[in-house]
C-alpha cells in the first residue's frame, strides 16, 4: 500500500485535528445507529493520538472497551470524476469504519493501516460524515495478548496478576487512532503498491526485483531512476511480455560500459487481487553507487 502524497496525478486531504468521542460501555452503538447520527453526549478527542493519555479520568484512562469517533468533512467538487479513497493509518486494536452510514468494513490489528474505496459513497453537495467504532479488548490472540486467566498456568501469565488493565507486561496497552486519517483521490487508473524484494548478491552485482501492482485500464508503464538520469515508457500489451531489453546505465573507470540486464516483463497469470502485476528485474554494478540519503 502506497503512502498518500499530493502530485500531479494525485490530491490528499487530511482529516487529523479534533475529533468527537462517545464512549459506548453498553457496546450499542450499531443498534442504536451512531454511525448515521452521533448521540447528545459527546467529547472532544485528538487524531492522531492514544486515547488513554487525554483524559485526566482514571476511568477512562483505562478504558478499552468500544469508543466511537466521529468527524465530518467536505471533498473538492474537483474530485468528482477520480476515484477516492479513505486511509486509515492505525486503529488500535479492531476497527469499524462507517461514511454516511454505510458501512465500509472492518480491520483487526493495531499496527498497520488500512484504505477503503469510497467513490460511489462520498458527498460533493454536502458534509460527509465519518464515524469509527474502535475497541482495545484484549484476549490470547490480540498483539500485544491480555485479560489472560491465570488458571491455565505458567510463569507469563502469572508474572503480574492484578495490574489493571489485565495484562501480564510492564507497559500499558493504549487505544485509539494513533496514525493519520487521511482522504485522497488518484486517476480512474493507479498504481497500488511496489515491492522491492533482493534477489542476489554475488561479487560485484546485485540483482533487485520490483513488482508493481495497479488498477484500472493501463496501457503503459513508465520507469524512472533519476539518480541516472532514467525515464522510460514501455507499452502493456494484454498476455504478452512488455518488454525484453538492456539498457546501459554505468561506466566502469576504464570508459567500458555495463548493462544492468534492465528486464520488465508481464504475466497475466499473476495478480494481486483482480490487477496483473508488473515485474523488474534489475541487475547492479558496484559502481552505481546512490546517495546515502536515498534509500528504500
Amino acid at each position: 500500500m502506497l503512502y498518500p502524497t499530493d502530485n500531479v496525478k494525485r490530491e490528499k486531504k487530511a482529516l487529523d485535528g479534533i475529533w468527537k468521542i462517545a464512549f459506548d460501555k453498553n457496546r450499542d452503538g450499531i443498534d442504536r445507529k451512531y454511525f448515521e447520527q452521533p448521540p447528545a453526549e459527546l467529547r472532544e478527542i485528538a487524531v492522531p493520538a492514544s486515547l488513554n493519555e487525554q483524559t485526566v479520568d482514571r476511568e477512562l484512562y483505562n478504558y478499552m472497551d468500544w469508543v466511537w469517533y466521529f468527524r465530518y468533512f467536505s471533498v473538492s467538487a474537483g474530485w468528482r470524476e477520480k476515484r477516492i479513497f479513505l486511509r486509515i493509518g492505525s486503529a488500535t486494536y479492531r476497527a469499524e469504519v462507517y461514511l454516511n452510514g454505510r458501512r465500509l468494513g472492518g480491520h483487526e490489528g493495531g499496527y498497520l493501516p488500512f484504505e477503503f474505496e469510497v467513490t460511489d459513497i462520498v458527498r460533493f453537495d454536502r458534509e460527509n460524515f465519518l464515524a469509527i467504532r474502535v475497541d482495545n479488548l484484549l484476549d490470547a490472540t490480540t498483539i500485544p495478548q491480555g485479560n489472560l486467566n491465570p488458571s491455565c498456568g505458567g510463569e507469563v501469565v502469572t508474572w503480574r496478576v492484578g495490574n489493571f488493565p489485565n495484562v501480564h507486561y510492564d507497559f500499558f496497552p493504549y487505544m485509539g487512532l494513533h496514525r493519520p486519517v487521511i482522504i485522497y483521490a488518484t486517476g480512474s487508473s493507479r498504481l497500488e503498491n511496489v515491492r522491492l524484494t533482493t534477489v542476489s548478491i554475488q561479487d560485484q552485482r546485485a540483482e533487485v526485483r520490483a513488482n508493481f501492482s495497479y488498477s484500472g485500464e493501463v496501457d503503459s508503464l513508465v520507469v524512472n531512476i533519476k539518480e541516472k538520469g532514467f525515464s522510460k515508457k514501455y507499452p502493456c500489451h494484454p498476455g504478452k511480455p512488455l518488454l525484453r531489453s538492456s539498457y546501459s546505465l554505468i561506466k566502469s573507470p576504464a570508459g567500458r560500459r555495463r548493462s544492468p540486464g534492465f528486464t520488465i516483463s508481464r504475466s497475466p497469470s499473476v495478480k494481486t487481487g483482480s490487477w496483473p502485476t508488473f515485474t523488474i528485474c534489475l541487475s547492479v554494478s558496484a559502481l552505481w553507487k546512490f546517495p546515502a540519503e536515498n534509500y528504500c
